[in-house]
């Protein structure tokens, strides 16, 4: 709904006649990426979509923000193969006209999935590996954009390595489960149903040279009034956080995601759960 009044509105810009610099014919690019060249039957290996943008533009994270919509990709698979849902790095955040908040990415982001194969696969022949990719991104003006992108990759009877780097890069960037944060000791989450306020407290071990929170998309859950406050190596995030009258929320927590920045200037992700009721 978000989306569609911003659209609505673009479309009315343009109606009347209103100018402004034209956009690129396509400010966004979608290429399917592998971390191997070579797949060893019964061996999971991680398929990457990465999208490049026009200087200045962005597209969005899971929870676009105050407007927005988040890229879809979905994957055309051999028989027997399987994907892990996909998995989004930590996004940044843009004050956008009219003091409106969006979560997303600029220049380049790298969307991961886990890929399961069957042990069955014969050794020396291709298989193909295809993604249908859409996406909104927005300047000055917003464009929604889709592609269609294919990767092939041998089958042998031992993987082969590739594009390291860039996934090794991206990969740091997924958000991890509370219990697989090295730098975090302990997370406690309540609600006030009263007050209807959140504390997400995160205990560290070294404490963060800073912290921000992004909260998941659900229409039936309003969070504003977003504060973090750090001191002593613990963090408390407060915030408002209501379930809309009539409407029911897509699980008994929210899930959120605490961003933050280590000791060694690296920015990293921790997944966080806070009950509704």
């Amino acid at each position: 709904m978000k989306y569609a009044v911003a659209f609505f509105a673009f479309c009315i810009l343009l109606s009347t006649g209103a100018t402004f610099a034209a956009p690129p014919a396509s400010p966004v690019k979608a290429t399917l990426l592998a971390d191997v060249s070579a797949i060893k039957p019964g061996d999971p290996f991680t398929v990457g979509v990465l999208l490049e943008m026009e200087p200045e533009w962005h597209v969005y994270w899971t929870n676009p923000g105050d407007a927005g919509l988040a890229p879809s990709v979905k994957f055309t698979l051999p028989p027997g193969f399987s994907a892990s849902p996909l998995a989004f790095p930590i996004p940044t955040r843009f004050n956008q006209p009219d003091n409106a908040v969006a979560y997303g990415y600029r220049d380049r982001v790298l969307l991961t999935a886990r890929i399961t194969t069957p042990k069955d696969l014969p050794i020396g022949r291709d298989i193909e590996i295809g993604a249908s990719v859409s996406w909104l991104c927005c300047k000055d003006a917003c464009i929604p954009g889709k592609a269609k992108t294919t990767l092939s990759l041998d089958v042998a009877d031992g993987t082969r390595s590739a594009n390291e780097e860039l996934f090794k890069t991206w990969v740091a960037l997924i958000p991890v489960l509370a219990h697989q944060c090295q730098d975090v000791t302990k997370i406690d989450a309540t609600l006030d149903s009263k007050s209807h306020t959140a504390v997400v407290t995160l205990r560290w071990k070294n404490s963060p040279r800073w912290v921000e929170f992004f909260p998941s998309a659900d229409d039936a859950v309003s969070v504003k009034e977003i504060t973090a406050k750090s001191a002593d190596q613990v963090t408390h995030i407060t915030m408002k956080l209501e379930v809309l009258p009539g409407q029911t929320p897509a699980s008994d927590s929210l899930p959120a995601v605490v961003a933050y920045e280590d000791g060694q200037g690296h920015r990293r992700g921790v997944d966080v759960k806070i009950p509704l009721k």
